[in-house]
């Protein structure tokens, strides 16, 4: 697998749509049962999420560094 040479908003979006994919699983496991399927869901859902972020922590640095001015006057 080749990873992303550059960052981009989306790689973040992709890390919170599976956060939230994995909430709504949770939610409906509320709503009826907890069955086998809505719990290996909710599972996938968090480590794709949490491999997301993993992957993705060095470049939102990276861009947060190249640009800490715009972020509320904050200077790095």
């Amino acid at each position: 697998m080749r990873l992303p040479t550059r960052y981009h908003p989306l790689y973040m979006l992709s890390a919170l749509g599976s956060g939230g994919l994995t909430v709504a699983f949770w939610k409906l496991g509320d709503v009826t049962q907890q069955t086998p399927l809505l719990k290996a869901g909710q599972a996938f859902f968090v480590i794709l999420a949490a491999a997301l972020i993993v992957v993705n922590l060095p470049f939102w640095w990276a861009t947060f560094k190249a640009n800490a001015e715009n972020f509320c006057g904050w200077h790095s």
